[in-house]
């Protein structure tokens, strides 16, 4: 993987601190909102009524208390069978579903999307049946299965454009999204989530928006758009904040720390990261615990502390096995063999880099490859075999070709409707200015990110500072 040329932060220390402050003030969700339907569920007596509030608290909790929103479910399915109410039992067994998957129990997850499929093609639940494809196409997809993905998105899809439900036709946009994403197809995934940010922007719904940001940002981060993924993933952070919402919260924080690792501000990816993991373990996030510590092994890596990387590595690598997520066991693998690389033992990088190509191979998963490609030529460049060297070589680079998009996806966000400028408003403004050439003769760019403070009086002390120690510096 190559590394960008080295950018820095402005008053990013400062700024960090702040941040992390105010998310440490945060509930973990909207405890108003929860006591509410708790007063009415303790003053109702009838079964369906109660079944539907049980239901409404676990969604409220199930992204800050997985144990409580479980409970909640469980109770729901158990009124709602006994009232024999088929169509709560279908919401309770996916909803339950949906915890499982959460806390990493796939295939527990899959049989309960499976018992609520079949019910509700029995009541003939066409919303329920097309939220149960997206929930099983979601599991597909963690197994690679991207074709599969495909194919049970696309029939939720249909179904939600055959009762123009709006909602569901951004949820269906989204997902297929995600598969284009894994497998190369950029473009196709780019317009899949500018329709359905159209979409939720329509009819209001803050935190999916989130989700559409943050996506748009991974697209961005990979084509080289540091500046774009920035203000993506900082639309995304304040809406997390706004509606304390702990998965989207660590999902920023995570990319974010991202971003600072590839302008190599390893230091502040590391708080990044740590406070992402510290969330991902509260809510029970296998699969994205998964991803941070890997991403933490990286930091460790870079400062040559090879030894700590590896431990974050391999138990990256044990998450991933059993969530059965193969493309990013491949990834792990591909990470464990550069790590081995660095300690000269190229030799023993080769048989893991082996072992993620094939599974790349086998789930068609292209930026893995393209990755491997190259890393294979290094290694076989470093045992001295050139002939292998330039045969992977010439595989990387044909395949990274047709990865990358040539025309720039800096004007997605000049189509969004007018209430998108609010967060504009909020981000971090990005300037650019030129440097002295580095050590490797490559002029470098310095991106200064200045934070406009939401505390007033901060802004007023933070000026003060600035003037008593005679800065002059552009507003930020």
């Amino acid at each position: 993987m190559s590394r960008i040329n080295y950018l820095s932060f402005s008053i990013h220390s400062f700024v960090l601190i702040l941040i992390l402050i105010f998310l440490f003030t945060l509930p973990s969700y909207s405890q108003n909102a929860v006591q509410e339907l708790e007063q009415k569920l303790n003053v109702t007596e009838n079964p369906n009524l109660k079944a539907d509030l049980l239901l409404q608290l676990s969604e409220e909790v199930r992204g800050s208390d997985r144990k409580k929103a479980l409970y909640y479910a469980e109770e729901a399915f158990r009124l709602s069978e006994n009232s024999g109410n088929e169509k709560q039992q279908v919401r309770a067994l996916k909803d339950i579903g949906i915890i499982y998957y959460f806390t990493g129990n796939l295939d527990i997850a899959e049989s309960y999307y499976y018992k609520a499929l079949l019910l509700g093609e029995k009541i003939n639940d066409s919303t329920a049946i097309s939220a149960l494809y997206n929930n099983l196409g979601i599991i597909y997809q963690i197994q690679s299965e991207y074709y599969k993905a495909l194919d049970v998105y696309n029939k939720s899809l249909i179904i939600d454009e055959g009762q123009n439900n709006l909602e569901g036709v951004a949820t269906c946009l989204i997902n297929l999204g995600t598969v284009y994403d894994c497998l190369g197809r950029y473009e196709q995934a780019i317009k899949s989530y500018r329709k359905a940010l159209g979409i939720y922007t329509k009819i209001g719904l803050e935190n999916e928006k989130a989700e559409c940001f943050i996506n748009i940002g991974v697209i961005y981060i990979n084509q080289g758009y540091l500046k774009q993924a920035i203000e993506n993933y900082y639309k995304a952070l304040d809406i997390s904040i706004k509606n304390n919402n702990l998965d989207l919260k660590a999902k920023c924080l995570n990319n974010l720390g991202w971003v600072l690792y590839e302008i190599e501000d390893f230091k502040n990816a590391l708080v990044y990261y740590n406070e992402a993991l510290l969330i991902r373990e509260e809510i029970s996030d296998v699969s994205g615990l998964a991803t941070t510590l890997s991403n933490i092994g990286l930091i460790y890596s870079e400062k040559k502390n090879y030894n700590t990387s590896n431990d974050y590595f391999f138990q990256s690598l044990k998450l991933n096995e059993e969530l059965e997520d193969n493309r990013k066991i491949a990834y792990t693998l591909t990470l464990i063999g550069r790590n081995l690389m660095l300690q000269n033992n190229s030799i023993k990088a080769l048989d893991y880099f082996h072992q993620g190509l094939e599974i790349t191979k086998s789930i068609d998963a292209k930026e893995e490859m393209a990755d491997i490609y190259q890393c294979l030529s290094d290694a076989y460049y470093n045992t001295k075999d050139f002939e292998k060297a330039y045969q992977y070589l010439s595989l990387y680079n044909g395949l990274k070709d047709s990865l990358t998009i040539t025309s720039p996806l800096i004007n997605i966000d000049e189509e969004n409707t007018a209430s998108d400028s609010i967060f504009y408003s909020n981000i971090k403004p990005i300037n650019t200015k030129e440097t002295e050439p580095n050590r490797n003769n490559k002029q470098t760019q310095h991106i200064y990110i200045g934070i406009i403070v939401l505390l007033g009086f901060v802004c007023s002390i933070l000026s003060y500072l600035l003037f008593r120690k005679n800065i002059i510096r552009k507003q930020l």
